[in-house]
């Protein structure tokens, strides 16, 4: 069972009516959390996204600056994106997808320094 599966469960247990649009609004709140994450990472590699910069537009430019995590970008900002404008995430896989994708772009950002 890993971590999403357990909060899950307890979720479920907490709010036994509810308990599917609980647990899309934290998975909302972990993907925008993520996203947070990813842009104080890069800004730490003094690539930071602009005030007026979209995050399509910062996804191309990340894309450009590392080719070789340009899928993970691709899903983190994708799903930010949905989750901004008021979708919320398949919480088992999206929420999962996305925690991994966040993993792989730190161990990248990681290598980096």
């Amino acid at each position: 069972m890993n971590r999403h599966q357990a909060i899950n469960g307890d979720l479920v247990k907490i709010f036994p009516f509810c308990h599917l649009s609980a647990l899309c609004v934290l998975g909302g709140k972990q993907i925008r959390e993520i996203y947070r994450r990813l842009l104080a990472a890069c800004v730490g590699h003094d690539f930071s996204r602009h005030k007026a910069q979209t995050p399509l537009e910062f996804l191309a430019a990340l894309e450009t600056a590392f080719p070789q995590s340009a899928a993970d970008f691709r899903l983190l900002t994708e799903v930010y994106l949905r989750v901004r404008y008021g979708e919320y995430p398949e919480i088992l896989d999206e929420v999962h997808a996305v925690d991994q994708a966040w993993e792989r772009v730190q161990q990248v950002l990681a290598g980096e320094r």
